[in-house]
This record gives structure tokens, C-alpha cells and sequence, in this order.
């Protein structure tokens, strides 16, 4: 089984290079990356064009929501999709808990007004907001964005109006095959207060809350996050019926 894996809004390649450390899961590891101001049906014709054989799905925030979305779409082997504090709406609209409108609203006048270094910091410290591991992973955050360059600022607008125009609701009905969504307990960007709802839109739809983690599991809870890929792609290797 493969493994494609769509990054999230803002997030640089060397955020989620632990991902090789799951070599011996996957007989392959291919990674999204959200580095163009593409439109959403741009990117899903790139992750549909990255399954080649049998294939599990997962992705980080706005891309395990883009993941969710590929694995509703797909006519080929997705064996099923892992969606990392991913929402079902980012934004919260009058049938779904999400962020206030009035809230994205704001930060989105901030990514367009405010310097791109100044953005990767306020974002930081609204991901690690209430983790366990914050000062450390503002620490891991900083070398990271410092190795691998930030992404300029016509990038970021276009994949933040993204996020805020996707609504995963109409579709998860949808879904065929097993979906696991995990969630950060001290996430307060994506409420995980959404798992119950999620698991009433459709019957393959489990979730997990990670205790004392917020919005950035790849510095603060890689260990548990890499145990839940492997036993998911476990599950996934015998399809449902």
C-alpha cells in the first residue's frame, strides 16, 4: 500500500518529513504540497494523479479535508483516508461548529496586510495555542520555517480563501471507504468537540482525540500520530464490505 499525503495551509515540506519513518508501512510515500495558488479542483486532479496501485489517503488540516474530498471523488484504489485536525468546515457556518466567520475574517485581512514573516509567527502560535509541548514546538516551528523558506504571500491568500470556501458536509455521506479523523483535545482552531457529529455522517467515519495536543501533532504528538497511520493502514488493508 502507498501512502499520499496532502500538506496543510501555509505548511513547508520539512514539516512533516517525519513521514519517512514510515517507509516500512508503505511501499511508497508521496506528499501534496499546497506551494501554488491553485484552485481545489487543481489539486485534486494532483492527488489523483499520485494513486498508483492501492493506496491510503491522509492529509493535515485544509489537507485532510482535501484528502476527505479526493477519496469521495475517486474512481481508483483508495483504500481509505486519514484526515489529521481536519474539520469538516473550517469556517463555521449555521449547520456546522467551526471558527467564527468574524475570526477567519480578521486573520485573513492580517495574511494580506501583514509581512509573510510576521504570518508563519502569529500562525505558529495559534497552532501550538494550549499544546502540552508549546514551547518546544514554537522552537522546532521557527528552525523549520528558517531551513525551508516561507511560502510568499500570493500562496497564502489563495489557498486561506481555500479553507474558508470548503465544506466537506454534502459529501461525507458519500464516502466509501474507512476514515479516521483525529483530533487535538486542546486544538483551538478545530474543535474536537465536531468528532460526534462527523461519525453520525456516515458509518466508516471513526475518531480519536489526542490528549493535551493542539493544532500541530507533527511537533508536539508524532509518536501517537505514527502509531495511528499504522494501525489505520492495517485496517485499510482489508476493504469493507
Amino acid at each position: 500500500m502507498n501512502l499520499v499525503f496532502v500538506n496543510g495551509w501555509s505548511a513547508l515540506p520539512n514539516y512533516w518529513s517525519c513521514l519517512n519513518e514510515l517507509n516500512d508501512v508503505f511501499d511508497r510515500i508521496d506528499c501534496v504540497h499546497l506551494d501554488d495558488a491553485c484552485e481545489q479542483a487543481d489539486v485534486l486532479t494532483h492527488i489523483e494523479s499520485k494513486i498508483d496501485g492501492p493506496t491510503l489517503l491522509a492529509g493535515w488540516s485544509l489537507g485532510g479535508m482535501l484528502a476527505v474530498r479526493a477519496a469521495v471523488l475517486s474512481n481508483t484504489s483508495v483504500c481509505g483516508v486519514c484526515a489529521l485536525q481536519s474539520n469538516a468546515s473550517f469556517v463555521a457556518r449555521d449547520h456546522w461548529e467551526g471558527m467564527p466567520a468574524e475570526l477567519f475574517d480578521e486573520f485573513s485581512s492580517r495574511v494580506a496586510s501583514e509581512s509573510v514573516e510576521s504570518v508563519y509567527k502569529l500562525f505558529g502560535h495559534m497552532m501550538l495555542k494550549g499544546d502540552r509541548h508549546k514551547r518546544s514546538g514554537l522552537k522546532k516551528l521557527n528552525e523549520l520555517n528558517g531551513q525551508g523558506g516561507v511560502y510568499q504571500k500570493h500562496v497564502l491568500t489563495k489557498t486561506l480563501s481555500l479553507l474558508g470556501d470548503i465544506d466537506l458536509n454534502k459529501v461525507l455521506p458519500d464516502l466509501k471507504v474507512p476514515a479516521l479523523f483525529l483530533f487535538g483535545e486542546n486544538d483551538s482552531l478545530v474543535p474536537a468537540r465536531v468528532a460526534d457529529r462527523l461519525e453520525s455522517a456516515n458509518s466508516r467515519i471513526t475518531t480519536a482525540v489526542l490528549p493535551e495536543v493542539a493544532h500541530a501533532p507533527m511537533l508536539s504528538a508524532w509518536p501517537a500520530i505514527k502509531q495511528k497511520l499504522r494501525s489505520f493502514a492495517e485496517d485499510c488493508a482489508c476493504p469493507l464490505v
